[in-house]
């Protein structure tokens, strides 16, 4: 097993870190992309052990950090810079993944195990939304798997709490596991709102539709941060998506972060079995 971490130029000129995990048996294979969630990072609890199963099934398995999720490149696993965090956009977020995608090519490390031009997206959350809307416009991306994902961007805040937002020009959401305010910006709707209908989860997902590319939405039951609800509406939206519902499986799978387990929880596992499947 190989593994090498390089750093990215990402939204603003602002450095972020990529890993790149793959057998050293493969040749040719596709590469996945994994993409995080909000207040994630590429190594949070159980994903650097998903990596290593993805790479001895035979794919390339790369998974990045967002310039602006709040981690550094000296930093990486933990929220060091919480005014990147504050100043994040789902724009940003977008730049960022387009950054890696046209780097990745460069890698001459996994050039022999890669074959150059298949790349999956397989997100988590947050990051699933992202997935979708970066696949939707990107025809290089051929299948998207994702994880307890968002159907919709604009609905995880309550009217009063947009008011207070806007104006403030800041709201603070408490991580529990840190014991960090984080802060997020207005700048975060503003965006969203901006680039209406680019930063859409509906109008990208029935385009991943439209284009025939295949698409696996998995999700459980007892998700306790995004509702199965969600699932349901993106298969409601490309109706040749495949949906997996998990029953009582929470939004991490079963998995925590710190992970001191050298083994995956059993959902968690399970979902790693069904998107091994799907994409090959």
């Amino acid at each position: 097993m190989q593994q090498k971490t390089y750093t990215y130029s990402g939204a603003e000129n602002r450095e972020a870190i990529i890993d790149i995990t793959w057998n050293e048996q493969s040749q040719s294979t596709p590469l996945v992309l994994f993409v995080h969630g909000f207040k994630g990072f590429k190594d949070w609890g159980t994903f650097p052990i998903i990596a290593k199963e993805f790479a001895q099934q035979g794919f390339v398995f790369a998974k990045m950090n967002f310039s602006h999720n709040g981690t550094t490149p000296n930093d990486p696993l933990n929220f060091a810079d919480l005014e990147a965090f504050g100043h994040n956009t789902f724009s940003k977020e977008l730049a960022d993944i387009d950054a890696v995608v046209r780097l990745l090519p460069t890698f001459s490390e996994i050039s022999q195990a890669w074959d150059g031009k298949t790349i999956y997206l397989l997100g988590h959350s947050r990051g699933g939304a992202i997935g979708m809307i970066y696949t939707g416009q990107n025809n290089n991306i051929q299948k998207i798997a994702t994880w307890g994902a968002v159907a919709d961007l604009g609905n995880r805040f309550t009217p009063q709490q947009l008011a207070y937002w806007e104006k403030e020009g800041v709201i603070y959401i408490h991580n529990g596991r840190t014991n960090q305010d984080m802060p997020l910006y207005h700048s975060l709707v503003t965006d969203y709102l901006d680039n209406q209908p680019r930063i859409n989860v509906e109008k990208q997902v029935r385009i991943i539709h439209e284009t025939g590319r295949a698409q696996l939405i998995i999700h459980g039951t007892a998700d306790e941060t995004v509702s199965v609800d969600d699932a349901k509406l993106l298969q409601e939206w490309n109706p040749s998506a495949v949906l997996k519902i998990y029953e009582g499986a929470n939004h991490t799978f079963g998995s925590a972060h710190p992970w001191d387990n050298g083994s995956l929880p059993i959902d968690l596992q399970q979902a790693v079995n069904d998107t091994v499947a799907f994409l090959r």
